[in-house]
């Protein structure tokens, strides 16, 4: 990856309203920014959330979730909509495709769209399938490129109690969890070098701290997991608030 890149991932909008604070919050980050994530939940089939994002005048990787073909999904009341958001989003919708970013040494890969996790919706031969189309996409990264899998779900195998770190496995009636398709994440990053056992993970977080209605921290973390067991291996700090009054921007 290039000395420094700086990526901002925004998903699970849903409203309109949410998504107009954080428009003004990227309006005035954008210098700093390189890419912005989107894994998807724009809202219920909201195409006019979609413009005002496509609209945006920076680097964008999106992947559509469930709620991005909500009305599509009630087969029990019949109703079939056409699906507008990703023709907004054209090529910039990585689904079952990759994107490289050359001055970045970066690719992006996307998993499945409109994906809400498990096989109530998409059973296990199309499953099979789906992750056949992202692990093709994978290969064709370049040597020197770092790979982010960008998806609506994460892989299952994680953790199946709703508290584990990172989420849990998909339940019935249970919202958005871990999608078996995903699962080939494992297959693209044994590309790279461990600093860790096998059976120890490392996992990446942007942590976020508002106190008093006031932005005071923003950091990027990298926590080692073993077993129950975590700990803190690296922070890089974004943004502090010096004291009030005062702002100290990202570098």
């Amino acid at each position: 990856m290039a000395s420094s890149v700086r990526i901002a991932v925004v998903g699970d909008v849903i409203c309109f309203q949410i998504f107009s604070s954080l428009l003004q919050f990227l309006d005035a980050t954008i210098t700093y920014l390189h890419l912005l994530a989107l894994p998807g939940d724009f809202g219920n089939e909201n195409v006019e959330l979609v413009r005002s994002i496509v609209d945006l005048k920076l680097s964008k990787a999106a992947i559509l979730g469930n709620h991005d073909a909500w009305r599509t999904q009630q087969f029990a009341q019949r109703q079939v909509i056409y699906v507008e958001v990703s023709d907004y989003l054209g090529e910039e919708h990585v689904g079952y495709r990759r994107v490289d970013y050359p001055s970045l040494k970066l690719s992006i890969v996307g998993g499945r769209p409109f994906s809400c996790g498990g096989e109530h919706l998409f059973r296990k031969a199309l499953l099979d399938a789906s992750a056949k189309r992202i692990y093709e996409a994978a290969l064709g990264a370049p040597e020197d490129h770092s790979v982010i899998l960008l998806a609506h779900n994460g892989p299952t195998g994680l953790g199946s109690k709703i508290n584990d770190i990172c989420g849990r496995d998909w339940v019935f009636g249970g919202g958005d969890h871990g999608d078996p398709g995903s699962t080939l994440l494992a297959q693209v990053l044994a590309r790279l070098d461990f600093l860790f056992p096998v059976e120890d993970t490392v996992r990446a977080f942007t942590l976020v701290e508002i106190s008093g209605g006031k932005l005071q921290k923003i950091a990027e973390t990298w926590v080692s997991v073993t077993g129950d067991e975590t700990s803190l291996q690296e922070e890089h700090i974004l943004y502090r608030r010096e004291h009030a009054g005062t702002e100290n921007p990202m570098q």
